[in-house]
């Protein structure tokens, strides 16, 4: 039968948030993990009392807090849990576990505090082993030290691939925002700045030039008998005409300067 402990629980709403969060990164258990389940289970064959005591734990309640003293671990049974270092306010995922992994190792193999917090997802049934129980597996079971070297090597190159992915996901939506920027802020033909910036610069400088007393220049100019250039050559001799246009501004001004595309009219600040 299962022991039951006085355990910290969290709120429905972080519990939520939590298995939203599971639905996005769920992750599948590692082929290793059924491999600890039969060999601690081969280790209590013939023993007169067993090894370890099982834990239960409902969704929501906490297995380890983060920075609280670490004497004992566990092996999975049944269930998933989150494993989150900081507030549940903006939790840094480290990863999920399932059945057959092991968890609060790392404390007692680095003689620390628990380096992160683990809450579980649902229903959870636990094999729960103290520190000295631990050690002595290593000593004495030498594939059982290979089966969890394994186990954390594995977490390491996952945590590698997820911490890759995250920044091919940053570098996607920083490339997104650049491009939504520039389409905002950029006439597409010329690639020159559009209208909409250049008022939005020139209400800035004439509000500094006003408290300063510097002076504002602004160059207006067009290009003469575009519409004969349009109607007798086509569109894209047009197009060409005012991007060559605008490459020819861009090369006569200060890299300080702005050449923007109005209206088909191109201006520049100074």
């Amino acid at each position: 039968m299962a022991n039951r402990m006085k355990v910290k629980k969290i709120t429905s709403a972080e519990l939520r948030k939590l298995l939203s969060i599971y639905d996005v990164y769920k992750q599948e258990q590692t082929e290793d993990s059924n491999s600890v389940i039969s060999l601690l289970s081969a280790i209590e064959v013939g023993s007169a009392s067993r090894a370890y005591v099982e834990r239960t734990f409902q969704p929501g309640e906490v297995l380890i807090r983060e920075n609280h003293p670490g004497d004992t671990f566990y092996i999975i049974r049944s269930g998933h849990a989150v494993v989150f270092k900081g507030d549940l306010q903006n939790p840094a995922i480290l990863g999920f576990r399932g059945v057959g992994e092991a968890i609060g190792e790392m404390a007692l193999l680095e003689n620390l505090p628990r380096s992160a917090s683990i809450i579980a997802l649902d229903e959870m049934t636990l094999w729960e082993f103290s520190r000295e129980t631990f050690y002595r597996f290593l000593q004495e079971n030498p594939t059982f030290s290979m089966t969890l070297m394994n186990m954390l090597s594995s977490r390491i190159r996952k945590s590698d691939e997820e911490r890759m992915r995250g920044y091919m996901r940053e570098k996607k939506q920083v490339v997104a925002l650049e491009t939504l920027s520039r389409q905002a802020t950029h006439d597409p033909l010329t690639g020159l700045f559009n209208r909409r910036y250049l008022d939005q610069i020139l209400y800035g400088e004439i509000a500094h030039a006003r408290q300063s007393g510097a002076l504002v220049g602004v160059l207006m100019a067009d290009v003469d008998h575009f519409k004969q250039v349009n109607d007798k050559y086509g569109h894209k001799a047009g197009d060409l005409m005012l991007q060559k246009a605008g490459e020819l501004m861009k090369g006569c001004v200060r890299a300080a300067d702005i050449v923007s595309a109005a209206k088909r009219a191109l201006a520049r600040k100074k």
